[in-house]
């Protein structure tokens, strides 16, 4: 897609009597034909960006694409330049409470401020009427191909396993965009493979930003011992880390655990705390004590294995960093690109979960180097006595 939208001539611009603009002293946004007020959230937020196309009347709607709790996400052809765009389609009244009209302030917020290749793009937004109910029009870049959670089950389906190559393929974006999440001291919060989004290219890009939450510089700065924590509980069980679970408060490394959730599910095609839906507390007990399926090692790298479990650790303070995570990624990624497909072999799957395996954590590895051999990483292993040379 390209980087940018032209504006419609104003002459020829569709208009809507159902569209709304900010208020420019205040952050609730007024029907201009009305004197109703939709507050969205304690901070101004511009929706209308002139720039952009800012009505209904510029899309074709051609159908939907998924359902959330306050929203549905529609597909849509853009009429003045033919791109086609998911629009999120959000309904205000449902929206009761003053946390559910501030997260969605925050997601525009969000998008609006992350520019990356493997993001999902925000385009503009605007608000509509329908049948005396109001909506809010998120309009974001399409990715056609579908979420990475549709792909293994695809291969689940076909008793089939991810290549490698193909791991760290998807592997290596997702990584790139939490990495420039952090850096901008942005958590994502619901990393999972439900909002890791695959273009026709083949390209990922990370969706569904409601949870981000920005580590502003006063708590980054608390000189107390929960320095960087947050204590809300927001995200998706089965990829929250245990000091999540356990209401201790958590930072960027509650992010890594997620990932390394993602690397493993898309070895073995099912989450490492798989099974416990019904049941909380066994799940919070397997989190905490990262007891889940080892992957085998005939079928995966042994650099694959020790990233996940560099990740999935108990000790936030023991995980890898994004630095950590996408230096590996990158040295995997490149190492697999540079083997021609037709060497790629694609396993049966055997039974990779059983009720009664209980891996143990191996101690985390504390320093990455890249090694000048592209065939190698270098680690640093506390509990093998140091320099280890781990051939791919």
């Amino acid at each position: 897609m390209s980087s940018s939208t032209s504006s419609p001539n104003s002459s020829a611009a569709p208009t809507s009597s159902s569209s709304f603009v900010i208020n420019g002293s205040s952050s609730s946004l007024h029907n201009l034909n009305s004197n109703k007020l939709i507050d969205i959230g304690q901070q101004q937020l511009s929706l209308i960006d002139p720039n952009r196309y800012n009505n209904l009347d510029y899309f074709e709607l051609s159908g939907k694409l998924g359902k959330g709790q306050f929203s549905e996400v529609l597909k849509a052809k853009n009429k003045m330049t033919g791109r086609m765009v998911a629009i999120k389609k959000i309904e205000l009244d449902l929206m009761k409470n003053k946390k559910a009209r501030e997260d969605c302030r925050k997601e525009i917020d969000l998008l609006k401020q992350l520019q990356h290749e493997n993001i999902i793009r925000y385009y503009c937004s605007f608000i509509v009427a329908d049948q005396s109910k109001e909506y809010l029009m998120i309009v974001l870049e399409l990715a056609e191909a579908g979420d990475l959670s549709r792909l293994l089950r695809t291969f689940k389906k076909n008793f089939r396993l991810l290549p490698e190559r193909s791991i760290w393929k998807y592997f290596v974006q997702i990584t790139r965009a939490i990495s420039y999440m952090h850096s901008r001291s942005i958590m994502h919060r619901d990393i999972k493979p439900a909002n890791v989004f695959i273009s026709s290219g083949g390209i990922v890009k990370l969706g569904d930003l409601g949870l981000g939450r920005f580590l502003s510089m006063e708590t980054m700065n608390l000189s107390t011992f929960k320095k960087g924590m947050v204590f809300s509980i927001v995200g998706t069980p089965y990829y929250m880390s245990p000091e999540r679970m356990n209401e201790s408060g958590y930072s960027f490394k509650s992010d890594i655990w997620s990932l390394g959730c993602v690397l493993y599910e898309m070895a073995a095609l099912q989450s490492p705390f798989f099974g416990e839906k019904q049941n909380l507390l066994a799940l919070v007990r397997k989190i905490s004590k990262c007891e889940y399926p080892p992957i085998p090692s005939n079928i995966y790298s042994q650099q694959l294995r020790l990233t996940v479990s560099n990740c999935i650790c108990a000790n936030p303070n023991r995980r890898f960093d994004a630095r950590d995570v996408l230096t590996v990624a990158e040295h995997m990624h490149s190492h697999f690109s540079s083997i021609s497909k037709s060497q790629q072999k694609i396993h049966s799957a055997p039974q990779l979960i059983t009720n009664t395996t209980t891996i143990r954590q191996p101690q985390p590895v504390r320093r990455i180097q890249v090694s000048s051999n592209r065939n190698s990483i270098v680690t640093t292993l506390p509990h093998l006595g140091g320099r280890q040379n781990t051939q791919l």
